[in-house]
């Protein structure tokens, strides 16, 4: 029972395993196997349960219901693989796995076995990815109105202070600017942390519910905190505000933490409300024959040697895949470094975080007509996050949320580099009166073409047709290349060309 157990848990800790290691929002979810082991020792069963019986057609239906439930996980474990951050396939997959072990557990042990076994993993839903429209009705607006908040309190008490989007900008620099397009952090760690305490006091709904909503005022006043203190202390210019970001971001998470802790002792029930510990508790062996216990066995081990075998067949499938892949790149991009005016602008740890790159380059300088210029290289090479990070962390997306006006789309433009044809997205932005054309290209190296958007697929099943093509060509990889230029002062679209001239290598001028 132990070992089908531990087997079950690693199944269902693989995918989440890799979303946790490519996620910087969801480095915490490693926390939450040791929290369910803590939930699972601290009620080890001591009563006596009766195993869950199906009878015959029970059974036959339930091993419809196994059998059905196998082959879903089959199909989802196949997008995982290059798609181990899409939130809807990552919780099916865990739903799926959870309601499995719940069956094999009843099967086994009755009701008080399954609620054992599955009540602790509600801290699940803090650590795995959430969908995106979390972050669109929800995330976004509370981080632009904390923004605002925090900028008129700055104001009130400390510096003039102004909220463009979700950062507040400060005479000494920009408090946010760095994570302007990301989430909320410790957003989903103080969830989950809530979660783990209501589960830890057996709380009543009500009170899991308040400490569910007080986890996310708690992390909403740690960032508030966090603004807060970068705004009263980094008071030396953009550097000192940089430098100040680590112990902003520790202070933050420190007080979300204890703010949970907090909150979920002060809700703890009370001695005349103990009604939790006068719940039987499943037993650790089982009252039933041990004809019935071996009966449970094909039941648990047939679909859980099938999963391991899909596994299995799955890393054959995609590293088999690699293999094959020739990548067609078409044109390089290097920066001006050389030039005695460049000047070369690092990428903060925040957005490193977010953007997660493998290759990065981003510097400013004065073009030939003297008017200022900018442009960022970025490269990714590895796993499936280049299918839609370019398209979340864009222009169009993060300058909005950092203070800049979206004046004018100037749609589609395309610049030639001898037989070579780029087509760039333009547009024009203005911030605090001063306007600045942006141009940007995104590309798939792997088909020498521009890379498709999600918004080339509109609705569900064009999307997960595309997808559903990568599991075939068995790409575990999606390469990508993204070319942003922004330029400043008069004739700037006459002048990108001539940018793009310097910037852009082909193959023969490349390195």
């Amino acid at each position: 029972m132990l070992a089908t157990g531990a087997f079950w848990l690693t199944l269902l800790l693989i995918p989440l395993a890799a979303a946790w290691s490519r996620s910087p929002d969801l480095a915490h979810g490693w926390a939450a196997p040791l929290l369910m082991v803590y939930l699972w020792w601290e009620r080890l069963p001591s009563g006596a349960s009766s195993p869950g019986d199906l009878g015959r057609g029970g059974l036959a239906l339930g091993v419809v219901v196994v059998f059905t439930i196998v082959l879903s996980l089959v199909g989802l474990r196949l997008f995982l693989e290059p798609f181990p951050l899409w939130p809807v396939v990552l919780i099916l997959y865990a739903l799926g796995l959870l309601t499995l072990g719940g069956l094999f557990v009843y099967r086994h042990g009755g009701r008080a076995w399954a609620m054992w076994l599955l009540a602790p993993c509600i801290v699940l839903v803090g650590a795995v990815p959430w969908p995106g429209l979390v972050d669109q009705l929800l995330i976004q607006p509370l981080r632009e109105g904390l923004a605002s908040v925090a900028a008129e309190f700055i104001t009130l008490f400390a510096q003039p202070a102004l909220a463009q989007g979700t950062s507040v900008r400060l005479a000494s620099g920009w408090v946010g600017i760095d994570e302007a397009c990301g989430g909320i952090r410790s957003l989903q760690a103080s969830v989950m942390l809530a979660l783990f305490f209501g589960e830890l006091g057996r709380f009543g709904l009500n009170r899991r519910i308040a400490l569910f909503f007080a986890g996310v005022a708690a992390a909403l006043f740690g960032n508030f905190a966090r603004i807060l203190f970068l705004a009263f202390t980094a008071t030396g210019g953009a550097e000192e505000v940089h430098a100040a970001h680590d112990t902003a971001g520790w202070l933050a998470l420190g007080l979300t933490l204890v703010g949970v802790g907090a909150v979920a002792w002060v809700l703890r029930p009370g001695q005349s409300g103990a009604i939790e510990q006068t719940v039987v508790s499943p037993p650790l062996t089982p009252d039933r024959p041990s004809t019935a216990r071996r009966a449970v066995l094909p039941f648990a081990l047939i679909p859980l040697a099938a999963l391991a075998l899909s596994e299995l067949g799955v890393r054959f499938w995609f590293d088999s895949g690699e293999a094959r892949q020739a990548e067609i790149r078409g044109w390089e991009a290097r920066l001006p470094d050389k030039r005695p005016d460049f000047r070369d602008e690092p990428l903060g740890e925040l957005a490193r975080e977010m953007l997660q790159p493998d290759a990065y380059q981003a510097g400013r300088w004065l073009d030939d007509s003297g008017e200022r210029t900018a442009a960022y290289t970025i490269e990714w090479h590895h796993g499936q996050i280049a299918r839609t990070l370019p398209f979340l962390h864009n222009p169009t997306v993060c300058l909005p949320l950092a203070g800049c006006e979206l004046r004018k789309e100037l749609g589609m433009r395309v610049f030639q580099f001898g037989d070579l044809a780029l087509p760039f997205h333009s547009y024009l932005f203005s911030r605090a009166g001063e306007e600045f054309l942006v141009s940007f290209l995104v590309w798939d190296p792997s088909r020498g073409e521009p890379l498709r958007q999600p918004q080339d697929h509109p609705g569900w099943f064009p999307w997960i047709k595309t997808c559903w093509n990568e599991v075939l060509e068995r790409r575990r990889h999606q390469p990508a290349q993204m070319l942003c230029v922004a330029l400043y002062g008069t004739d700037a679209e006459r002048r990108t060309q001539d940018v793009l001239n310097l910037i852009i290598q082909p193959p023969e001028r490349g390195r």
